[in-house]
């Protein structure tokens, strides 16, 4: 049973859903004849046209201890290796770009840490909070495209102090690894979005 003021929304126009049991998502206006002829979120339950949950995030923030192999031990052994296949994933960089330029500055970053030097040191804190930067601006890129609550609050908190976790998450979210094998390389990019 529709209410008055639901009769007047047209089904392409942009509106707000709720899915049974899930968060709200909006409707996403569809554009007939164009390549972006993707179907709306009605009867989806919370996934978009790549299978992807829209309005929430796939994993809590703390599980990364869900899939520790091989998501949570790349994220902690190999960083370089699950920001470049989240990268890439989205969209956002090639896969082999994204591994070269944050593989590079992890070693330099690593190196002039132990270099136990006050100079060392100091230059280690400023890539350290380069790579910060990187990892924060991919979880505000995948928050935005997929519609997911939250502050930039949150962004900052999470990527800082619980940078693993963080990146396990996203990894997670978008897919970009295959539960059953250890694998570093790229997954296809996710089509649709323009984050």
């Amino acid at each position: 049973m529709m209410t008055p003021a639901q009769d007047k929304v047209a089904p392409s126009s942009t509106a707000t859903l709720v899915a049974a049991g899930q968060p709200k998502a909006k409707l996403v206006p569809v554009l007939k004849g164009s390549s972006d002829d993707y179907p709306e979120l009605e009867g989806t339950n919370g996934v978009d046209h790549n299978g992807i949950a829209v309005g929430r995030w796939k994993q809590d923030l703390c599980g990364c201890f869900n899939s520790c192999f091989p998501n949570t031990l790349t994220v902690f052994l190999c960083p370089c290796v699950s920001v470049a296949q989240i990268a890439h994933r989205m969209g956002l960089a090639t896969y082999t770009r994204a591994l070269l330029s944050f593989g590079v500055v992890y070693a330099i970053c690593t190196l002039c840490y132990l270099v136990g030097t006050v100079g060392g040191r100091i230059v280690a804190i400023i890539l350290g909070l380069a790579m910060w930067l990187c990892i924060y601006r991919l979880r505000v890129a995948i928050r935005t495209a997929f519609q997911i609550p939250g502050s930039m609050l949150d962004d900052v908190c999470s990527t800082f102090w619980c940078n693993c976790c963080a990146l396990s998450q996203m990894a997670t979210h978008v897919e970009s690894y295959d539960p059953s094998r250890c694998s570093i390389g790229p997954k296809t990019v996710l089509p649709g979005y323009n984050v």
